[in-house]
């Protein structure tokens, strides 16, 4: 990895990471609805130009893209590429607010699944949960995703794999050991329902990882980071109407707000994708384990929140369990990932 991809990976973990601390300082003035719907329209808005920028309006790639194409060099006796070229350069498929065009039912799916839903439990959940716990629980998002491709798609799991699946479940238990309970109206049946809520948030993200796998091959990553946020703003945007705080939020909480949608989502996207397109998904991937740390460091410097031995335990086995999942941690016999083989993914 070169000092350029390092450095979006660290600069990305951080980003991520803060957005535990920044949804801790809004949640309680703005409640989890309206911050998301605020969040992911602010994104909506900072990706939506680039969109139009990068990839063109009316399905006309951009000079850049065209110079790159085939049509941007000499090619045979006419000059002309051949139909397979022609398919596969960007004037083969419809320019980046065209692709949100056609593919906006789909891309609100997504929007659901990978942000609006997501964030809205994860906002749930800092209500009563420090940062680093709710980031440590969101690491948890590699064994949802393949338990999901497991039972939906019927995936192979490697015994790596299952592995994997059981440190987590592990490492869950011993991070709530202790802490969660089920006697109605008890801090400790809070912490459950906090729990459980980020659960269900990674597994959204897991299920969203299969949905824009297969929305990969007919949207490119910056309109579906876009189209995926401006979906989300429209599912939440009645909800964030009715529950909009009756007091107006504090300078703080609308300066967090900015943050998470503009450093936090639109931003955070833009090197997520250039990291995948430099190094490849699963090397991308090893994001997550940076992710707790962050976020814990930006809560106890910012907000004094404590780090204990438990979440340091519960933590460093839910990680074992995802590098398991992601094939990032080496099992004895296993055989090394394709994509680690042969180097970064090429899109």
């Amino acid at each position: 990895m070169k000092t350029r991809e390092f450095t979006d990976l660290i600069l990305l973990a951080a980003l991520w990471g803060a957005s535990f601390l920044f949804m801790r300082i809004a949640v309680p003035e703005f409640g989890p609805v309206p911050l998301v719907a605020l969040r992911v329209a602010i994104a909506a808005l900072v990706l939506l130009p680039l969109v139009a920028w990068r990839g063109g309006i009316t399905g006309l790639p951009s000079r850049d893209a065209l110079r790159d194409s085939p049509l941007g060099r000499p090619g045979g006796l006419t000059g002309l590429p051949s139909r397979d070229a022609l398919r596969d350069s960007p004037l083969g498929r419809p320019g980046g607010l065209m692709q949100l065009r056609t593919h906006g039912p789909r891309l609100a799916l997504l929007g659901g699944l990978n942000s609006a839903l997501p964030f809205v439990l994860l906002s749930y959940a800092t209500l009563t949960v420090t940062a680093g716990f709710a980031a440590i629980l969101n690491a948890t998002t590699p064994l949802w995703t393949a338990a999901i491709g497991a039972l939906w798609l019927r995936d192979r799991i490697t015994r790596a794999q299952w592995v994997g699946l059981g440190l987590g479940l592990v490492g869950v238990t011993v991070l709530v050991w202790g802490k969660a309970g089920l006697s109605p109206g008890s801090q400790e049946w809070a912490v459950t329902l906090a729990v459980l809520a980020a659960l269900l948030a990674t597994a959204c993200y897991g299920l969203a990882a299969h949905v824009s796998r297969r929305l990969g091959d007919t949207v490119a990553p910056l309109p579906m980071a876009a189209g995926s946020q401006v979906g989300s703003t429209l599912l939440l945007a009645p909800l964030a109407y009715v529950l909009w705080p009756a007091v107006t939020p504090s300078a703080a909480a609308w300066g967090s707000a900015f943050v998470l949608g503009i450093g936090c989502t639109a931003l955070a996207y833009l090197l997520y994708f250039r990291l995948i397109a430099r190094i490849g998904a699963v090397r991308a991937s090893a994001v997550a384990f940076l992710i707790p740390a962050f976020a814990s460091a930006w809560g106890f410097a910012f907000l004094h929140e404590p780090i204990t031995l438990q979440m340091l335990l519960g933590g460093a086995i839910i990680l074992l369990g995802t590098g398991l999942s992601l094939r990032l941690v080496a099992w004895p016999g296993a055989a090394k990932p394709a994509s680690a083989r042969q180097g970064p993914e090429r899109r």
